[in-house]
């Protein structure tokens, strides 16, 4: 059912549309509750380059991403998005 919510956002949302990054942000989420880090990781991570900032001071305290609380990958996204890198 991922697959296909993502393949719809891909056909109807431009890829600059600032909106991509909100809908990928809440699809790692989706992946995260459903016990598939890579996935959710890859998301995230998509959503933080093209621009996303997440309501949550840090990533690791959105309580949709609970279960890669000890991910280091969370911490390395984490880490992209304080830096100048991760700020558009």
């Amino acid at each position: 059912m991922q697959n296909e919510l993502l393949e719809s956002l891909r056909r109807t949302v431009a890829p600059t549309d600032p909106r991509i990054a909100a809908s990928l942000y809440t699809l790692g989420c989706i992946y995260a509750r459903s016990g598939q880090a890579d996935r959710a990781i890859t998301m995230i991570g998509e959503a933080l380059r093209r621009g996303f900032t997440p309501l949550a001071a840090k990533l690791d305290q959105d309580p949709d991403l609970a279960s890669l609380k000890a991910d280091p990958r969370l911490r390395s996204l984490e880490r992209y998005r304080q830096t100048d890198a991760g700020k558009h």
